[in-house]
Formats: C-alpha cells, structure tokens, sequence
C-alpha cells in the first residue's frame, strides 16, 4: 500500500486541554481530485507538560494503520523551541491510503524523559470505495483565515488550524468545523443539492433548537464546506453533529456524524446564586439536592448528575442545579419558584418514602411521587390477608415532570415483599414507559403461586376475597 506523509506542522494554539492529558488526538478522512482517499492526523500539546531541556521539547510519534492486508509504521520525532508557558504546539500529517477498514493508534513520548507516561490514542476508520456522492468525515476546527499565501494547512483559499479534541468547554462559544463534499459524475456540476446539518442529543437524538440548518449547493467536484454553530445555550452534556446529503427529490444521497462533548459550567451570578442556595456551601447536601433532579432528568442530564455526583465540588454542583432549572424553564417559567416547588417535594418525599440508607428520590415510591408530583388517591393496605404490604396510586390527571407532557387516569401499584424495611417496588403500571405487568396479582399475594404458571390466568387461587381487584378498579 502506498504511504505519501505529506507535512507536518508546528503551531502555537490555545487549547483545551483535560486534565489527564498532555495531548489530544483527532483525524479525518478526506479525497484528492482524483479521489484518493487519505486519512489526516491531528495531535495537538500542551508544552507547559512535557519536559523542557535547554529550551526544547523534543517528543517522540509513533503512529500505526493497520488494515487487514497491511501495516504502516511510521515513527518521527518532534522538535519544538518554547517560548513561554502557556504555547501549545501542532503536529499534522497525512497518509494516502486505498479503501478498506482501518485501525490507528499512536503514541506520544517525552524525548527529554528517561522514562514516563505515554499518551496513547486507538481508534478505528472505515474508508468506503469511491461512489457517485460522498461526504468526508469532519474536521473541528481552532479557527480559519482567508490566506492567499501557500500553507500546509490551506484548504480552498483558507488556512484551517485543527481543534484536535471532541471536547467543547466553557471558552468555546462555536463549534466550527470544515468538511468536503464529493461529485463523481460530471453532470452533477449543473445540478442542485441540498446540505444538511443539525445538532442533536447523543442519548434521546432530539435536535437542538437554534442548531440546524441547511443551505443550497452546486455539484463540484470537490465542494468545501466551512461551518460554524453557536454553542452559548448548549447545555453540558454529549452531542452528536450530523451532516447531509440531499437530492431534489429530498433523498438523503450522503450522511456523516461525528460526536461531542460540552463542558458549559458557568460562573453563577451571586445574586441567583444566593437565591437558589442562600449560604449553603456542605458539599453532602449539594450532593443530594443534585441527585434529587434525577426524577425529572433526560438520560443524557443523568449521565451529568453522575458525573457531578462523583467529583462533588461544590461550585460545580451549584453551577449544575441553576443551569438545569434555567434551561428547563426558559422563558416560560421563574427557575428561582421551579426550583422552591421542586424543593417543597423534594422534603415531602423525604419524609414519606424512606427506603432504609437509599434516599427517596431514588426508591420507586419516592421517584414517582418527584416525577409526577402526589397522587389523588393513595390507598395503603399493611395487613391484608395473604398479601404482603401494598399501595395502589391513581393519578386523575398527570404531569410527567421529565418531558412535560400530560396524561389522564393512570395508576401505580407497589408492594412490600422484603417486610423488614420500609422499600416499596414498583410492580404494575399503565403509565407509558414504566413497567406494565398484568399478572401483578401474583406479586401482590404472599407464598401463593397457585396459577402462576398458567398464562391466561390473572387471579392467583384462593384469594376470591381479598380487596386489592376491587382497590385497583376503585381506588380510594
């Protein structure tokens, strides 16, 4: 297989960086004119983390593509003059390749180091035989410039420096990017297509508003894309840009993704700061006035309150709380009163649903009462015969705090089975997208499977006399 490097590049740049890495890594997959299909390697470090001897930083590349059929090894060394503590430098390279289905690793090394960590970065590229249309992969973006003057980094009359990382902090207020689109056929240049992008919600795939959009094109032979979306009220959490290809019939010819992540903490105004927390600053109760949102979060702000949970710094925690209420409420709603009714639940819950050492926001008792607020009726039978403890919840109409959407007489059925504490499970619900049994009878009654294994049968025998049918049909 024939292996062309190209160039590579040194630049200083402000990144990003986290916190584990001296380095980040990024690629795409773009086509010559003649469509070769090459793969560009993108390594961007932070030079304040690498070892400086007399003023250098000399780092040793390692890079591996391999395909079924083939290896490339290709090892240089990087030699960089540091300036002062805060230059970050770049790495470039390309390597033509033929189709087929690839994986790439490389690994950095401190040169100036005897011995020490090493950043390592695997990933894996599928690279599609040429077709009449195609997209390339793409390509993040630190900044662009018009440049008329020849430079490795020039695309189409302008200069492209590389955002090597699919992390989006607070500083970043765009998400700009650059990617190639690709004609094979010569009529196509009088033809007219439409590209497609948005942005949406790695986990739900909801589209974000205000981030998508499309614009009229020209077939070319190579028709370059540069794009840039604002990312002010993207709230932190992982997305997922996805680009297309659309004929005049409205037929999607081409489509490209490429995930991300936004870290949007926001330093909090003092005043609303005050507001939502007033002097409190224990990290414990934080903690469980954070987790107390999971009842009402999507699944993507749930992987969030993890991961806030887990590092439990105060300053985030608060930062987290108020901008979930801001962007829950938007404009239709004071996040300070959203935030003081959720609360006044919250200490409802806490009171009435205790489930040994787990708080109540997270037992099933005290999930559904934050998620759907209190019921109309609740029935609780602690000793009737041949059953185990039970509560039957009807909702004449109910609000699901998670997606704000209403439904009308629904009902919650829980049961006691431990007896030795106080945690009630969930058994049967006709609520949509909770769990729906319609042989919960057999949970409900206590050492008595007789019938079970029957499927049509939803009446366990000898309990013709107990109330729970009649409780269910009739709440009160």
């Amino acid at each position: 297989m024939h292996l062309l490097r190209v160039y590579c590049v040194f630049c200083m740049i402000p990144v990003l960086f986290r916190a584990q890495y001296r380095s980040s890594f990024d690629f795409a997959v773009f086509q010559d004119a003649k469509a070769n299909p090459y793969i560009e390697t993108y390594l961007t470090f932070d030079a304040k983390r690498f070892t400086l001897n007399q003023n250098h930083i000399r780092l040793k590349i390692k890079t591996h593509i391999a395909s079924v059929d083939t290896l490339i090894r290709f090892e240089y060394q990087v030699n960089h003059t540091k300036g002062h503590t805060s230059e970050n430098f770049l790495d470039v390279q390309r390597y033509f390749v033929k189709p087929g289905n690839f994986q790439i690793k490389v690994w950095v090394s401190d040169s100036n180091k005897a011995s020490g960590e090493t950043d390592v970065f695997t990933d894996s590229v599928w690279i599609n035989q040429a077709t009449l249309y195609k997209l390339s992969q793409i390509e993040f973006l630190e900044s662009h410039e018009k440049s008329p003057l020849k430079h490795p980094l020039q695309k189409f009359g302008v200069k492209l420096l590389p955002f090597s990382s699919s992390v989006f902090g607070i500083q970043k207020s765009q998400l700009k990017y650059y990617q190639e689109l690709y004609f094979k056929q010569a009529a196509d240049t009088s033809n007219f297509f439409i590209y497609r992008y948005f942005i949406s919600d790695l986990y739900t795939g909801k589209t974000l508003d205000g981030l998508s959009g499309f614009k009229k094109i020209k077939g070319a032979c190579i028709y370059p894309m540069l794009m840039q979306l604002p990312l002010q009220n993207v709230y932190s959490g992982r997305y997922v840009l996805t680009t297309q290809l659309v004929n005049s019939e409205n037929t999607v010819i081409a489509q490209t993704q490429k995930p991300f992540i936004r870290e949007a903490g926001e330093v909090l105004d003092n005043r609303l700061e005050t507001k939502f927390f007033s002097r409190l600053n224990n990290a414990d109760t934080l903690k469980l006035l954070l987790e107390s949102l999971w009842p009402l979060a999507g699944e993507s702000q749930k992987t969030q309150i993890i991961n806030q949970s887990l590092r439990k710094d105060p300053k985030l925690m608060k930062q987290y709380i108020v901008q979930f209420w801001q962007n829950r409420c938007a404009d239709t709603a004071d996040p300070v009163i959203s935030w003081a009714a959720h609360y006044t639940k919250l200490q409802s819950a806490m009171r009435l649903f205790k489930c040994g050492k787990q708080p109540a926001y997270y037992s099933d008792r005290g999930r559904v009462y934050m998620q759907y607020g209190p019921p109309n009726q609740r029935t609780q039978q602690a000793n009737e015969e041949n059953t185990y403890p039970y509560e039957i919840w009807q909702y004449y109409r109910l609000y699901d705090a998670s997606n704000g959407q209403f439904f009308s007489n629904r009902k919650f059925i829980f049961v006691n089975q431990m007896l030795g504490d106080d945690c009630f499970k969930l058994i049967h619900s006709d609520m949509r997208g909770e769990i729906n049994n319609p042989r919960w009878q057999f949970e409900i009654t206590r050492r008595n499977n007789n019938g079970l294994y029957n499927p049509d049968n939803t009446t366990p025998a000898g309990t013709e006399n107990n109330q729970f049918r009649d409780l269910y049909n009739n709440p009160r």
